[in-house]
């Protein structure tokens, strides 16, 4: 069984073309949606779901204060009993077998803990690329960490078993609250250093829009993402050997 997590902040009708494109996607597996509300508007969140009744999914309406992407995911990713679970920011796949080739991918090699899919010509595509000739802040990383750009991956689409859950833990939506891309790359080295591995696909997408993050935040965001950066420098600043 795959759960696959979306996060909804007000975006209704966005969400419900990312469901509905879900939906009609072909799999060999089983699978059911869990939409993450942290819109805090109880009586549309109710008429959304009555849209969905008969579908395999469940909602979660989160009625913190913390209406972050990585705190609503990590609400799915603690409580999942099943063997893998999808985080999907906001977008369409137009490749009907993207479920069943991520899902192929992570089972081909016993030490993948991870697949992400990267969406072609974005900027998503054009940083991994960019990674595998150079390495983040200007810094090149010890040899025997082994690190290249399969290994600290930024995208919108992952696809992680659950044992690694176990082994790694769930995003770290303490010093990377939003999802920026450094929390997909902190959560790539995690992986690595507990033994794991991480591999990519590639699929083009429609990307519906941040409804987790733009409206949620606004303006706030340059800040928080300079934030994030300066997070992600001090917490992993002791792995890097810096040029001279």
């Amino acid at each position: 069984m795959i759960d696959i997590v979306i996060v909804n902040y007000h975006g209704y009708d966005i969400t419900e073309n990312l469901i509905n494109s879900i939906l009609n996607v072909t799999t060999n597996s089983e699978y059911q949606i869990y939409v993450v509300d942290n819109s805090h508007n109880e009586p549309e969140f109710k008429k959304f779901i009555k849209k969905f009744w008969k579908s395999n999914m469940k909602f979660i309406n989160n009625t913190t204060e913390n209406t972050s992407f990585c705190f609503a995911v990590n609400l799915v990713l603690r409580a999942s009993p099943n063997d893998v679970i999808i985080m999907n920011n906001d977008n369409i796949i137009e490749d009907p077998d993207w479920i069943n080739k991520m899902h192929n991918l992570l089972y081909s090699k016993g030490n993948l803990g991870m697949v992400e899919l990267v969406p072609t010509g974005t900027i998503w595509e054009k940083m991994y690329w960019e990674q595998g000739r150079q390495q983040p802040f200007g810094i090149f990383v010890p040899s025997y960490i082994n690190i290249n750009s399969k290994d600290r991956i930024s995208t919108t689409v992952a696809m992680i078993k659950n044992e690694c859950l176990k082994m790694v833990g769930v995003m770290d939506d303490k010093n990377f609250p939003f999802g920026s891309g450094d929390s997909d790359v902190d959560y790539c080295l995690r992986l690595k250093l507990c033994g794991y591995e991480v591999d990519t696909v590639f699929a083009k997408c429609k990307h519906l829009g941040s409804v987790d993050t733009k409206q949620a935040f606004g303006k706030k965001i340059p800040g928080m993402m300079l934030q994030t950066k300066n997070n992600f420098n001090r917490k992993w600043k002791h792995l890097w050997i810096y040029k001279t």
